[in-house]
């Protein structure tokens, strides 16, 4: 069973940011001043999920939040998830990964080959540097065509065994885009600025978020505390109770 999540309109988490900032009396949260502060807010949730370099701990290559560690965090990101992107490895089998739209966070490698007009499909397994030279010089388990290892080095990925056989060199990458810069739009009337509603006009509209609705709150809190705001979730889920009994 499958559930549609709806995205979180830019407009929506602005007006909720500046209920909870409470600051009307002085001029209230700028829409340019949200705008950044929801872009880092965005970025900054999706690098603690896919796992923060900083969280890494020596001898353990997976941090305390990472990818695919739970249900939760893999749906949470699904929105970022690009499927199946061709890819050719060079004879040094060298994959770049610059072109890539947005590219942030490999999570799955294929080799495909063509044989007798049908498409064989070997999966290949990430291996951080300390597994690749064992898996090199092992004498039972090198990487084959058959079984490939590949290591991800920045903007590139390094697949083994390199072939020079063109045959033998085209991949598909599963791969996390980073988030997009979704923004609240907005017109001045007479001096003053006048939010323009969520849509799909490029350029005009105000922007849904790329994250699910269940992220709203993880979003207002981190949003509010690059504003300068300190709050915390049972605050939030104060508030929360507070407008549900105002029916609000």
């Amino acid at each position: 069973m499958y559930l549609c999540l709806m995205a979180i309109s830019s407009v929506d988490l602005f007006n909720f940011v500046n209920v909870l900032a409470n600051k009307a009396q002085d001029g209230a949260v700028t829409i340019p001043e949200y705008n950044i502060a929801a872009y880092a807010a965005s970025v900054q949730l999706w690098e603690e999920y896919v796992g923060e370099i900083q969280r890494y701990q020596y001898g353990n290559p997976v941090p305390p939040v990472a990818y695919a560690k739970t249900n939760k965090i893999e749906a949470d990101m699904a929105p970022f998830r690009i499927p199946l992107s061709a890819v050719t490895a060079d004879s040094s089998g060298i994959i770049d990964l610059q072109f890539l739209p947005n590219y942030g966070y490999t999570t799955d490698l294929y080799r495909y080959q063509a044989t007798g007009g049908q498409e064989v499909v070997y999966p290949s397994t990430k291996v951080n540097e300390q597994r690749l030279a064992k898996q090199l010089s092992s004498s039972i388990a090198q990487p084959t065509l058959e079984n490939p290892y590949y290591m991800v080095n920045n903007a590139t990925i390094k697949v083994y065994p390199a072939s020079s056989n063109v045959d033998f060199s085209t991949y598909k990458l599963t791969y996390l885009k980073r988030p997009d810069n979704r923004i609240v739009r907005y017109t001045l009337s007479g001096g003053r600025p006048v939010i323009t509603a969520v849509g799909i006009i490029p350029g005009v509209s105000s922007e849904f978020l790329e994250w699910n609705q269940q992220n709203f709150n993880d979003l207002a809190v981190r949003v509010l505390s690059f504003l300068g705001i300190n709050l915390k979730d049972g605050e939030l889920m104060q508030y929360s109770e507070l407008k549900q009994r105002q029916g609000v």
